[in-house]
């Protein structure tokens, strides 16, 4: 293996993992496909692409969730030396087309999900020449075997975009070798901590940095993989993960928030098999971690970006909570990163698989983060607050974090957030959204009451909203924005 690149990965597919499995859950059905038949599937994408007469390093963007046959475009494309590109569908219109465009996406397949989507975007990107319906490419195969390209290293392998919450998404490009290296990284205990024998739930979709990196990593692991296609309601994701013994995912806070809550409202048994579940977005409350762990769920935190990899900081929750100096971390710096932070308690960091550059701009010796962090000095992180999401009330700034933290006791297993809403008087105040997907009663104006009796003067919140569900952004954090259109139709 003297070059570090993603051909690796087939090579494995097409001779190593006989006895492992990739299974799909549709809407209503489940299918389940070899190793083999990925082999497949990618050599078919790469002759088509070359049919297409795709150049190496032309952009091939995809619009769909996650899915084998996007898996089978993921490794066609990157292995047959053209980019790969997955678009986020959550983005606004005018981000997506200016994604597409910036990207300047030559090929884009796309999910029939999405067809709608498509006949909005066609008009407005001029680089693509071919729209490839995804499902067209279930039956098609290449009996012969191809020639597949002899890769640099530093060619790039694929292209993720910011999710655009504070102006035009920026692009991310990574090289063959940066991929791979991240993928041997996050593999090790003091990340991911995952082998050969790992069945793995890859929740996360491709378009949020190849599912976190398992995009890459679990098919050159051979893990058995389960992959959702289709919207899973907090039942059925129970289901899923005990049905098929999975012993890793991942995915946002959110989402871990409100499975732990379904367990606990409907007093669902623990898992058969203990599963680690890697939970990145925001900071995992202590509570979540308490609670996942009685459903025989062990908790993995991280801090990461798009532009990290993602993986930088990450870590076991139980031994953090026990060895880390700060109250609330994160996780530890990966091996092969550097990081430091600045007077203002901005992060900086570089490393072997951080870009030096965002796609098309100039090259830079950190990658620099506006989020306000704290770094120990054995490189724990804690994620003290995005700039953005702090409160400025009667011209003093306050950290929406430490009020949640004040007031969640009250609250007890229900999923809140603290936001900065408009006031006349004070230019802003705090408010206290609940999340309450089952729609039960809940005394607003009590808790309010409670609340305000816990906090600092200075603190008082001026309303607490009940929100059925929380609007989520392309990133699958919460979306402060619409969030706050909900809490004006609350108020």
């Amino acid at each position: 293996m003297e070059r570090l690149t993603l051909d690796h990965i087939l090579f494995r597919s097409r001779y190593y993992h006989f006895s492992k499995t990739i299974k799909e859950y549709r809407s209503t059905s489940s299918v389940t496909y070899t190793y083999q038949d990925l082999y497949n599937k990618s050599k078919y994408v790469y002759t088509l692409l070359k049919d297409f007469n795709c150049h190496l390093q032309t952009v091939i963007g995809t619009l769909s969730p996650n899915s084998f046959l996007h898996l089978s475009i993921s490794l066609g494309t990157s292995c047959g030396g053209f980019i790969f590109h997955p678009i986020n569908p959550r983005y606004t219109i005018d981000h997506l087309i200016y994604v597409i465009n910036h990207a300047e996406d030559n090929i884009i397949f796309y999910d029939l999900t999405y067809q709608l989507l498509v006949e909005e975007l066609k008009s407005h990107c001029s680089s693509v020449r071919e729209w490839v319906l995804i499902q067209d490419l279930t039956l098609k195969c290449v009996e012969n075997e191809v020639d597949w390209p002899v890769l640099n290293e530093t060619l790039l392998s694929s292209l993720f975009y910011t999710s655009g919450t504070t102006g035009k998404p920026k692009g991310v490009g990574y090289t063959h070798r940066q991929s791979l290296l991240h993928s041997f990284v996050s593999m090790i205990p003091d990340a991911f901590g995952l082998s050969y024998y790992d069945n793995i739930f890859m929740l996360v979709d491709l378009y949020h940095v190849n599912s976190w990196g398992l995009g890459y990593i679990a098919p050159f692991l051979g893990c058995n993989i389960v992959l959702s296609s289709g919207y899973l309601s907090q039942k059925q994701l129970y289901h899923v993960i005990e049905t098929e013994q999975i012993s890793f995912t991942a995915g946002a806070v959110a989402l871990w928030t409100s499975f732990a809550s379904y367990c606990i409202q409907f007093n669902k048994k623990p898992l058969n098999k203990r599963c680690r579940v890697d939970i990145g977005g925001s900071y995992c409350q202590k509570e979540l971690i308490k609670n996942l762990e009685t459903i025989n769920m062990d908790v993995i935190v991280d801090w990461g970006a798009t532009e990290t990899g993602p993986n930088a900081f990450m870590g076991r929750a139980k031994y953090i909570l026990k060895t880390s100096s700060l109250e609330k971390s994160s996780g530890r710096l990966l091996p092969g990163l550097e990081a430091t932070i600045t007077e203002k308690s901005q992060l900086m960091i570089r490393g072997l698989w951080i870009p030096s550059q965002y796609y098309k701009e100039e090259k830079k010796e950190y990658q620099s983060f506006t989020d306000r962090i704290a770094l120990t000095d054995d490189m724990y992180i804690s994620h003290l607050c995005r700039e953005n999401d702090l409160i400025k009330k009667n011209g003093e700034w306050i950290n929406p974090r430490e009020i949640e933290e004040l007031v969640r006791p009250l609250f007890k297993d229900k999923n809140i957030v603290c936001i900065g809403y408009p006031d006349s008087l004070f230019e802003e105040s705090p408010i206290i959204c609940i999340e309450s997907i089952l729609k039960e009663e809940i005394d607003c104006k009590d808790l309010l009451f409670n609340c305000n009796k816990n906090l600092p003067l200075g603190y008082q919140i001026r309303n607490v909203v009940v929100i059925d569900l929380f609007p989520l952004n392309a990133n699958q954090k919460i979306d402060k924005q619409r969030l706050l259109e909900l809490i004006k139709e609350k108020l």
